[in-house]
């Protein structure tokens, strides 16, 4: 008897420190932090709660693991300066990445910030004829291709190179300090700006280049694009830093987190994209738990009336099953989606199955004449073969429906998937775990001589 109390106790020890985790939204302990902005802190999937999905694939068709890696980071950078709450950026397959980011429903802002490459130069125009041509501020013209065009349709001009320990070295964003990159607002003009702060080889060469260039316009490429062509008025001497002005507030921003993260390692193409409104997604969430709750209401109703104690024991066992599952979503953390509580759905019916396998082999081993002891560990030894079949086959098919799902890009298989196998290895443990220590506390009490409180 003290031995089952001991294992009651760890049982409910551990089922009190998930309720806990279940019971604060956001949890920060010794640098460990999870939770979210969904009910419980979980963290909602885009079909609850909104936003933006993305996948990109590379223009390489065989890009080195090393080149994927890099790349992720740097999006990820991106995303992370752009302050979007819980995203969700994984590899499928070699070549595609699959991003999502909840709470942005601006879908042309987010392509912006994540597909650019963002590499920055800086051109000079080349000296002599014929001159270029400018508009009537002074500033350079460019066509269609991001090209300065000269008076006779010619394009001239050389990317900005210095000479630094006797070497050539191109003006480029690779010069930038860490974070050099940063929004301003021009008072003057009322338009806002980006500040580039160039490290000792990049400020030597930007002095050298705009003390060549005074009186001259200096062209300034993101993307092969031109962003702003302004004329040299003096040179810009070490530690002044460049300024690109003229900019909008989101156009500032986007491009100042570009630069910061630095180019991408690899060019992408955008192959699918999608805006998910919020509004559907929480009607079928509210949904979706209400026929949970009755559904789960009523099962456990029915086996406390065809089982009786050991349908109470059932019951209990479902809470702390639930309990669990919840705080491990919220742990791990597994983003939950709408195809996720159909999966979390299904996996308590299989809880409610298991326990209904050992209750039926616990009544045919009480009819048979043995006692209440002999027949709690002749049932679950009986019917474990079949729970473990029936588990085992329904976790071989969650990782064949994740491989394929994570291959394909399906992101809602995927969340099915993974839930579905947290639910059945949970559903599978208390089961065997939960349910069986409470029996076998029974045998140890006066309610063993009474057997007909365990089956009809």
């Amino acid at each position: 008897m003290q031995r089952h109390l001991i294992s009651i106790a760890a049982i409910l020890l551990i089922t009190g420190m998930a309720a806990t985790a279940i019971y604060f939204p956001q949890i920060n302990l010794l640098g460990f932090e999870r939770g979210g902005d969904g009910p419980l802190g979980l963290r909602l999937g885009l079909d609850i709660q909104g936003g933006t999905h993305l996948v990109y694939q590379t223009e390489d068709e065989n890009p080195s693991p090393g080149q994927m890696e890099g790349l992720i980071q740097n999006i990820n950078r991106r995303i992370d300066k752009f302050g979007v709450s819980e995203p969700i950026l994984q590899q499928m397959g070699e070549r595609r990445l699959l991003i999502q980011l909840p709470g942005i429903t601006n879908i042309e802002e987010a392509k912006g910030l994540i597909g650019a490459t963002a590499e920055l130069d800086f051109r000079e125009v080349v000296v002599g004829e014929p001159t270029p041509a400018l508009d009537e501020d002074g500033n350079l013209q460019y066509n269609d291709a991001g090209e300065v065009v000269m008076n006779d349709g010619t394009p001239e001009f050389v990317k900005a190179t210095g000479i630094v320990n006797g070497s050539p070295v191109e003006l480029t964003g690779a010069l930038l300090l860490p974070d050099g990159a940063q929004v301003g607002r021009d008072e003057t003009a009322g338009s806002f700006q980006v500040t580039l702060r160039f490290n000792g080889p990049g400020e030597e060469v930007l002095e050298q280049v705009t003390t060549r260039n005074i009186g001259r316009p200096l062209g300034i490429f993101v993307d092969n694009s031109p962003i702003s062509t302004p004329n040299v008025r003096s040179a810009i001497l070490a530690g002044q830093g460049g300024i690109i002005d003229g900019l909008g507030l989101n156009e500032a921003r986007l491009l100042a987190i570009q630069l910061n993260s630095g180019a991408l390692p690899l060019s992408i193409e955008l192959v699918q994209e999608a805006d998910i409104n919020p509004m559907l997604g929480s009607l079928a969430l509210e949904q979706g738990v209400r026929a949970a709750l009755l559904g789960l209401g009523l099962v456990v109703l029915f086996l406390i009336l065809y089982y009786r104690l050991a349908g109470l024991t059932a019951a209990v066992s479902l809470m702390i099953y639930t309990i669990l599952v919840l705080a491990t979503f919220k742990l791990i953390p597994v983003t939950l989606t709408l195809s996720g509580l159909a999966a979390f759905i299904l996996s308590i019916g299989m809880a409610v199955d298991a326990n209904v396998l050992i209750f039926e082999r616990l009544k045919e081993e009480i009819k048979a004449g043995r006692s209440l002891r002999s027949a709690v560990d002749v049932g679950f030894d009986r019917a474990w073969p079949a729970i473990r079949d029936g588990n085992f086959s329904t976790i071989i098919t969650c990782a064949i429906l994740f491989w394929f799902a994570q291959r394909l890009g399906a992101s809602f298989v995927m969340g099915f998937s993974v839930t579905l196998f947290f639910g059945v290895m949970i559903s599978m443990l208390t089961a065997i775990i939960v349910t069986r220590t409470f029996l076998r506390t029974f045998t140890s009490t006066g309610l063993s001589k009474k057997t007909k409180l365990f089956h009809t």
